[in-house]
């Protein structure tokens, strides 16, 4: 819930596009539900867009969904999935929960490194030394907690890529040679 208010916060402050923001808050409670509800004098969203708030991933800020970092993506959100996906289909890096339905990432992390020759990025809202540490030490190549700067994750995505591909070209190169 706090995720929650900080994003609607931090939303009417930054689109708002007039000064003083201001921003009303009611909050109800029924047997089963809280509802909370928020108004600020912010534009709002198109109405063609409302309907298109709640996907996951989508941004109203156009740019923000045309551009991106150039990296396709595939979403598997049942872990017990992954490891064939990865075997079945060629991905050049893996972004791993720790929390999975299915499955936790640490099997997968030990199940991939096992069969698969890929860079591994733990990404999770686990962020005790001791999840860090068992992460590295099963085989994930770097740990980054949530909340994250999502610039600095595609650094570090472009970063190990980049790693990966110098390492196995020179592997190449030895093989020949």
């Amino acid at each position: 819930m706090q995720r929650v208010f900080d994003n609607l916060l931090e939303n009417s402050l930054k689109y708002a596009g007039v000064c003083p923001v201001v921003i009303n808050i009611a909050v109800d409670e029924t047997e089963k539900y809280l509802i909370l509800e928020w108004k600020d004098n912010g534009a709002g969203v198109p109405e063609e867009k409302i309907q298109k708030i709640f996907e996951r991933f989508y941004r109203c800020d156009e740019a923000r969904n045309e551009k991106g970092s150039g990296y396709e993506t595939m979403l598997i959100s049942d872990g017990t999935k992954v490891v064939e996906e990865l075997k079945t289909n060629q991905y050049e890096l893996l972004l791993l929960d720790i929390m999975l339905p299915g499955c936790n990432g640490y099997d997968i992390c030990r199940a991939v490194r096992d069969e698969i020759d890929i860079p591994i990025l733990m990404v999770t809202a686990r962020a005790e030394a001791v999840d860090v540490i068992r992460g590295l030490g099963l085989g994930a190549d770097d740990y980054i907690t949530k909340p994250f700067d999502p610039l600095q994750l595609v650094a570090r995505v472009r970063a190990h890529l980049n790693r990966y591909n110098r390492l196995t070209e020179k592997r190449r190169i030895k093989r020949k040679g």
